[in-house]
């Protein structure tokens, strides 16, 4: 099919907690200009069968998937496998398969994957270059979180918006946007030949090799294999994980409260604080400034919050202690000025802790769940 260039629809990753224009990621993420007017365009999209555009977006997301685990060698691995499972899951679409998802939302694989894109981007080491190119983890985690959308709601924008993604992932963009045509071409003759309809299953592998013509030196580089594996974490030991936890809490419940019970307080911690208080009160002069408020006043971390019973500082700093060592976790804890005792972790030993001691000795215990610190948007 014809080259010329094509009016295209800017990708809107609409699920982001911080924006980003798709101004300020074509120019911080590829060299070419109008990367979207070189794709096939949305006209161009609809005339093939819904599960064949999911099979097309899945195989770019496919194409630059490498890139995020190579770019970001430090990825927690629920950001790895966020994006993983995206793909994964839009390519088992496109073959009709039903996939079963955490909980009731369809759209979970997609917006994991969106998540891990922003946490990408925060780390700081999103754009680089590998082989010579300038390639970008954040980019590739969209493509991924745009083809499980594809695989939800079957609009063509999502469709579009992942090979977008992707020929922006890998920063030169002429080889994915010439396996992206190869692709449209072979869905289109196939699909017409063989009178498919929206219900038709298309696997990827009828699309044949992954790069029609030569890898690229960056997929290759991406996908070789280091020497030495990345090292296993350590097993956590802290006290509140271990299966005397039970034993601990009694002492703690009983009033032997010891300095090491507490969470450490971090030099990212106290970061986090700061920045925190300095951003309230620059929100508060701005308030001010255009008259929303009578008046300007200073942000006291000594002052204290009647409803917690904590300083305004202590408060702040227990969040982010909370945070930063069980965000996105069940856990059982005593929260006071001097800072966060961990008692219990996993529903299943805050419940085992719930049933051990009686009201009266344990109504001081707060049961929660802290957000993961990639939901604050830092």
């Amino acid at each position: 099919m014809s080259r010329a260039p094509k009016p295209g629809v800017p990708a809107r990753p609409f699920w982001e907690l911080e924006p980003v224009s798709t101004d300020a990621i074509r120019s911080d993420h590829v060299t070419l200009p109008s990367v979207e007017d070189q794709l096939p365009s949305m006209g161009d999209l609809l005339t093939l069968p819904r599960l064949a555009r999911v099979a097309y977006a899945a195989r770019a997301a496919r194409r630059v998937q490498p890139l995020f685990e190579k770019l970001w060698p430090s990825a927690p691995p629920r950001e790895v496998e966020a994006v993983r499972t995206a793909v994964s899951f839009a390519e088992q679409i496109a073959e009709g398969k039903s996939v079963a998802v955490p909980g009731p939302d369809r759209s979970f694989p997609a917006r994991a994957a969106g998540l891990a894109a922003n946490a990408a981007r925060r780390s700081g080491t999103t754009l680089l270059t590998l082989a010579g190119i300038r390639v970008s983890a954040y980019s590739a985690a969209e493509a991924a979180a745009h083809a499980a959308y594809a695989g939800v709601i079957f609009d063509a924008e999502f469709a579009f918006n992942a090979t977008y993604h992707a020929a922006l992932a890998a920063g030169d963009g002429a080889t994915v946007i010439e396996a992206v045509y190869h692709d449209f071409d072979s869905l289109h003759q196939t699909g017409s030949r063989l009178r498919w309809t929206d219900e038709t299953p298309v696997p990827v592998s009828i699309l044949g090799p992954l790069w029609p013509q030569t890898e690229p030196d960056w997929w290759r580089e991406a996908n070789r294999t280091e020497p030495n594996p990345r090292p296993q974490p350590k097993p956590d030991l802290r006290p509140e994980t271990r299966p005397d936890f039970l034993d601990r809490a009694k002492r703690i419940l009983g009033g032997d409260i010891r300095p090491d019970d507490y969470l450490p307080v971090t030099q990212e911690v106290e970061a986090h604080v700061t920045r925190d208080l300095a951003f309230a009160g620059e929100h508060v002069q701005k308030q001010f400034e255009a008259g929303r408020i009578p008046a300007a006043f200073e942000i006291d971390p000594n002052a204290r919050f009647d409803e917690f019973g904590l300083t305004v500082g202590a408060k702040q700093r227990n969040e982010w202690l909370l945070s930063l060592y069980y965000g996105g976790q069940n856990i059982a804890c005593i929260e006071n000025e001097h800072g966060v005792i961990v008692l219990a972790v996993g529903l299943k030993n805050s419940a085992k802790l719930l049933d051990a001691f009686p009201y009266e000795q344990r109504k001081d215990v707060q049961f929660d769940a802290p957000d993961r610190p990639d939901t604050f948007g830092w």
